[in-house]
This record gives structure tokens, sequence and C-alpha cells, in this order.
């Protein structure tokens, strides 16, 4: 079994900030594929989830950004999941605005998220980069991360939250390469 981490920031205040882009991903996917409600545990909430092959967990952590790593690993210990078994969504600062980029293993390039998950369970497992673009200023990236897609990016970010949705079997068997593609298609990259 795999767990789909979507990270983000809880509450109302964040849920269509860029940082939560994981959030919007994870929520995506459960709309068409949860077969049972959101509920807490692990200091996040999951729901279980089936395709015709594959059965999966959701899980997004409540912990904020800067503490994921906790709940990560809480659920992960749970079900004794192995590093294979996990995929995480998140933002991406260095991908321009819609490009997607998959990566296993790696360095957390500053996002708080990432590194705070690299601390409790290491640097094994696949993370899916979702571009948000970058302010140019690195004095603004925090309000940058913290505010919300404008109208256009919204309108475009429907159809990546589409296309990963659409095409998340191929991720659940690791076919990388297939699930790139066709989300990057629809993300007309």
């Amino acid at each position: 079994m795999k767990i789909l981490v979507g990270l983000g920031n809880p509450g109302e205040k964040y849920k269509f900030n860029r940082h939560n882009v994981g959030f919007l991903v994870v929520d995506k996917i459960a709309e068409d594929f949860a077969v049972s409600a959101w509920k807490k545990g692990f200091k996040g909430l999951m729901c279980e989830c089936h395709t015709k092959n594959e059965k999966f967990l959701l899980f997004k952590p409540e912990t904020f950004m800067n503490n994921s790593g906790f709940a990560v690993m809480a659920i992960t210990q749970f079900y004794k999941l192995a590093s294979d078994d996990i995929i995480v969504f998140q933002d991406d600062l260095d991908l321009k605005f819609g490009q997607i980029k998959i990566k296993r293993c790696g360095g957390h390039a500053g996002h708080n998220g990432i590194r705070s998950i690299h601390n409790f369970i290491g640097e094994e497992y696949t993370r899916v980069r979702i571009g948000i673009g970058h302010p140019k200023e690195k004095n603004k990236v925090s309000s940058y991360v913290l505010s919300n897609f404008c109208s256009p990016e919204a309108v475009e970010l429907q159809q990546i939250l589409e296309g990963c949705k659409d095409n998340i079997s191929y991720l659940l068997i690791n076919d990388i390469t297939t699930f790139s593609a066709k989300i990057n298609k629809t993300a007309n990259i």
C-alpha cells in the first residue's frame, strides 16, 4: 500500500495558498477515489482510497509545514510502510508555475516541509514537485508562498490538479516516466 502525502498548512486562512498545493492535489484525488471520509489521526487527516487495482491512503499533516515530518513518521511507522511506498506532493519555488518534476531522494532545497520529513524519515521517498514560480526577490519568498494563486493561475492550477488525479494510477505503480509525461502535457509544459 502507498501513502500519498500532501504538504500544506491547516486552516481556511491557508487553504488556497501557493504553499498548500500539496493539500489541493490530495483533496482533488480524494474526490474520485476516496472510499472513506477524511478522519483525524497521526497528527493529520487521512482517508482511504481505491482505484481499480490499488488501495492507497491520502494524508495531510496538520502540524503546519515546518513540522510535517513528525506526522509523516507517525503514519508510516504505524502502517509499516517502506520509503518506496511514500509519495509527497509539494510546492516548489525553483520551478516555473505549473511545471512538474518528480524526484526520488536528494536534498530539500530549502523547503521546510521537506526538510522536516528528511529529519524524521530520511530522504528515500518520491516527491512530486509542483512549480509555483518565484517572486524574484529572496525577501519576498515568505509572503509569496503564503499568498493565494492569482485568477489566471487558478484556472491553470485546476487543470494540473485534474491531471494529477486522472493519472494517479501511473504514480501508484511507480511509472514515474508516464505520469510525468502525461501531467506535464496536461499543464502545457
